[in-house]
């Protein structure tokens, strides 16, 4: 199944989705942060891949999708064939939904349009067979697909969550709330074993909202997954256990993704696990440029999201960080593969203010 969702923060619209495809079950399924999957024992559905579920109809529409794949990517498909004649505007939207109504029934979808008058920027979100609900700070939600209690749960979840003191600008805060969502569910998806268990959600998740006057995705992102246990008045950070890297080609996803076991001295570690995965979006049967291989895309980014699983005794919490690194500016953590090797070089003064958070959340900072 899916999770999709379209919310507005800080008067930007943002629109969120997962990547996993349920249907006829394919063998040797892997996921970036998990590996092997199958799909549940007790589930009639199979695991059958990625697809982004997300799409940038025009510069001032976005949609995304839950349910029939199939019938999605038609509706998708027609409603770019129509951005490409004229603007989509609500009566477009409207009359689409009117009478395309048997085609849509197995399918969900949430988006928004945009646009300028003399009042500045306007938005209007829209939706078919979707959920509403108030989201707290993500204001009113439109939302569908089976993962739409995550999104629920984490709407009315208290986390220790910490925005980078240099992001410059509303729009990167907003992209590093979103992002912490998106950390919080890859960190439940490799604590599961499984894609989110009881959702069938998950494999990598999409971020659109408006930059620069039109809908976008969030590019050039990499998640750091950690263990942090407490213990007295210090905190024990062991080395990362996971990173995943997302980018895109030409509308094509690219996710990166490794993992780690070992915790030595030197930053070097075993890399239990390597993934690679090209997403094509839902109007696209092949990719319509060369691909990189995963030796081209660093693991290193512009936007960095850091996820922590903090111990403290019988509790748990989760604390995210985001950084948004200008460029020349040093980074919290650094990559470098080269020959199957792996060495990462955290900033000691990243791994000091980390600490403190962690400690301030749970009422030991001094």
């Amino acid at each position: 199944m899916t999770v999709v969702a379209a919310f507005v923060i800080d008067t930007h619209p943002v629109v969120f989705g997962d990547l996993l495809i349920s249907g006829v079950e394919t063998l040797g399924l892997s996921l970036p942060i998990v590996g092997p999957v199958a799909g549940l024992p007790s589930s009639d559905e199979g695991l059958y891949g990625l697809r982004q579920k997300i799409a940038i109809i025009s510069d001032t529409c976005v949609v995304a999708f839950a349910g029939d794949v199939f019938r999605a990517q038609l509706a998708i498909k027609y409603l770019r064939t129509r951005a490409a004649e004229g603007p989509i505007t609500r009566e477009v939207v409207d009359h689409f939904f009117m009478h395309r109504a048997p085609m849509l029934t197995t399918v969900a979808l949430v988006g928004f349009l945009t646009g300028k008058n003399e009042n500045g920027q306007w938005f209007i979100p829209f939706s078919h067979n979707a959920e509403t609900f108030d989201g707290g700070e993500l204001g009113h939600v439109e939302a569908a697909g089976r993962g739409v209690k995550d999104i629920r749960n984490w709407a009315a979840l208290g986390t220790l969550s910490q925005l980078d003191g240099s992001i410059p600008s509303s729009r990167d805060r907003v992209t590093a709330k979103i992002l912490m969502l998106a950390g919080l569910q890859l960190r439940a998806e490799h604590a599961n074993g499984s894609p989110i268990v009881e959702s069938l959600c998950g494999g990598g998740y999409e971020i659109a909202f408006m930059e620069d006057g039109r809908f976008q995705k969030v590019d050039d992102v990499s998640y750091v997954i950690w263990d942090a246990e407490v213990v007295g008045g210090d905190v024990a950070i062991k080395h990362p256990f996971a990173i995943v890297r997302q980018t895109y080609v030409d509308d094509v996803a690219l996710i990166r993704s490794i993992r780690f076991d070992g915790r030595p001295d030197n930053g070097e570690v075993e890399v239990t696990h390597r993934d690679w995965k090209v997403v094509l979006p839902a109007y696209k049967d092949v990719p319509g440029v060369p691909i990189p291989t995963p030796e081209e895309v660093s693991l290193n980014a512009r936007i960095t999201c850091h996820v922590f699983l903090v111990t403290c005794g019988d509790d748990t919490g989760v604390m995210s960080h985001v950084e948004v690194r200008l460029p020349g500016a040093p980074a919290s953590i650094t990559c470098s593969d080269r020959d199957g090797t792996v060495r990462t070089e955290t900033s000691r003064e990243f791994m000091k203010f980390v600490s403190k958070i962690i400690l301030g959340g749970v009422g030991l900072a001094t």
